[in-house]
């Protein structure tokens, strides 16, 4: 399971399920960000990185991966994608390449060579965003990433499995999305189960949780988050440990107000097999 090739023939796809409601307009502790800010700035830079992983020589991106970005909030559901890519659901990575929004410029701090760091400004593409209104439609979230992957999974019966990543500030308001998380997981192609990864990120959740193997010390949301999780597959587990994360017998695929530097980190470890097509 889970030894399928990622290749331009058989692709995989990622759908992120992104939580724009209202809250994620608040400000994170120690930080002049936003909950939502912060979210789109790790969702563009997974985006990149895997527009990088995908080029070979100078210019030539293949096809290996195909993303949707659903933003949930009290518009409903509609597809995150700015700029050339506005309205379409499911993205190639080479369209992606070719269609950022604009670049946006960041600023980073960088080992000097001296024992110091110095403050460096880069340009990063930007292809998604995510404007914080009214309430969180988990269900509805959910539901139709259902029908993207049931519909995507009918052409690509043998490919690597689909993953689905929500990435929310808290519980859902238009009910439990617990039955329509197991649904997903149900999915399958021949090589696996649809993963659902849940991460959570709140300045409201008290320290940090890396892929809990128990909900023994958490609150309410996120025993619902632990609940709608996949179990970790070994491969997934075996990656993360290499990389020195602590990984317990029946951890499930699931952040609680962790980093997003290490949320960026989950999204990349363990969602390819060991070589792609060369």
């Amino acid at each position: 399971m889970y030894t399928a090739e990622i290749s331009r023939k058989e692709p995989t796809l990622f759908v992120f399920a992104v939580d724009g409601s209202g809250s994620t307009s608040r400000t994170l502790a120690n930080s002049q960000e936003s909950i939502a800010q912060r979210i789109a700035l790790a969702l563009n830079r997974l985006i990149f990185e895997l527009v990088v992983r995908s080029t070979k020589g100078e210019d030539e991106v293949r096809d290996y991966y195909e993303i949707a970005a659903l933003v949930y909030n009290g518009n409903g559901v509609q597809s995150g994608w700015v700029g050339a890519l506005a309205g379409k659901e499911i993205a190639k990575i080479s369209d992606l390449a070719k269609s950022p929004a604009r670049l946006e410029e960041r600023k980073r701090k960088v080992d000097d060579g001296a024992g110091g760091l110095i403050e460096v400004s880069t340009k990063v593409p930007v292809w998604f965003e995510a404007s914080p209104s009214g309430t969180t439609p988990m269900c509805e979230a959910f539901a139709r990433a259902k029908a993207l992957m049931q519909s995507w999974i009918a052409a690509h019966p043998n490919a690597y499995p689909p993953a689905l990543f929500n990435v929310s500030d808290g519980g859902s308001t238009d009910g439990d999305p617990t039955a329509l998380a197991r649904e997903l997981q149900a999915l399958t192609t021949s090589d696996g189960s649809v993963l659902v990864y849940n991460l959570n990120v709140s300045p409201t959740a008290t320290g940090e949780v890396l892929y809990p193997a128990d909900d023994n010390n958490l609150d309410a949301d996120g025993r619902t988050l632990f609940a709608m999780s996949s179990e970790m597959p070994p491969h997934i587990a075996a990656a993360l440990t290499e990389n020195g994360t602590v990984i317990k017998t029946g951890a499930r695929c699931c952040t609680i107000n962790a980093d997003m530097v290490q949320i960026v980190q989950a999204l990349n470890i363990g969602t390819r097999p060991a070589s792609l097509e060369s």
